[in-house]
């Protein structure tokens, strides 16, 4: 049975409308619960390669993750293919000798602890064909004895979490590209073109629609377009959201 916790965020999730609401009530709820990284991995099962990393660590480290091809000998998208229960990760006692490129993949693992990770919960899923698998990974800034004991504070709400989380976060898939807290093989890019970035910094200064076509030269109802396809693109509603969610992930400052 949901605790009233969970069951909130259960009905919150329904409530959302778009996979960047879905993904921020996930941010909001494990956050909440005193952990500091959330990350969702989505793998072929078949091939262990990886499909989607959607995260809210440090985006300047994410695109170093993408640019340096970590995906090929991260331990995690293995641990969540061959793991069938929750795994608990720390830096200090989890054996390494074993992985296929344990030199390079020390050496991630190192980075990502020098950026204030150093020991996580990792929730495995399968989906109905077992043709994908997908990874929650619930990380912290502590050593195994504080995420132990962290989670031994509201166990029913992280685990009961992890799943409810998971009926919801593989529906983000359908407009993975346009996401900014979505990372895949391959280039990395920032999903806002030059101008809507430029309309998204007028609008975080205070600037309305005919003040921000002014300054850049333009009729209102470009200024209008740019608006509409930030929202769409960051999968928000309204401005003051678009605002928030490109502050939060780094696109302006």
């Amino acid at each position: 049975m949901l605790n009233d916790r969970t069951l909130e965020f259960f009905n919150t999730l329904c409530d959302a409308q778009t996979s960047g609401e879905i993904w921020a009530e996930t941010e909001s709820y494990f956050s909440k619960l005193g952990f500091d990284t959330v990350t969702y991995g989505v793998i072929r099962s078949d091939r262990g390669s990886v499909e989607r990393i959607f995260s809210n660590m440090d985006p300047s480290f994410m695109r170093h993750y993408v640019r340096e091809q970590y995906e090929r000998i991260d331990p995690f998208p293995g641990w969540i293919v061959n793991q069938w229960q929750p795994f608990l990760y720390s830096r200090e006692t989890t054996r390494t000798d074993h992985l296929k490129d344990p030199v390079r993949s020390v050496s991630l693992l190192d980075e990502v602890s020098e950026i204030g990770i150093r020991s996580s919960m990792l929730f495995p899923f399968r989906n109905e064909r077992r043709d994908y698998a997908f990874g929650l990974n619930l990380g912290i800034n502590g050593e195994r004895d504080a995420l132990t004991d962290l989670i031994g504070e509201e166990p029913d709400a992280v685990r009961l979490g992890a799943a409810v989380a998971q009926c919801f976060l593989p529906g983000m898939l359908s407009d993975a590209d346009g996401l900014t807290f979505c990372y895949a093989p391959g280039p990395c890019r920032n999903p806002l073109s030059d101008r809507e970035r430029e309309v998204l910094f007028w609008l975080a200064e205070g600037y309305r629609n005919t003040d921000i076509a002014e300054k850049m030269d333009v009729v209102v109802a470009t200024v209008n377009f740019h608006l509409n396809s930030i929202k769409t693109k960051l999968g928000t509603r309204t401005r003051e959201q678009a605002i928030a969610t490109a502050l939060r992930r780094g696109i302006i400052k």
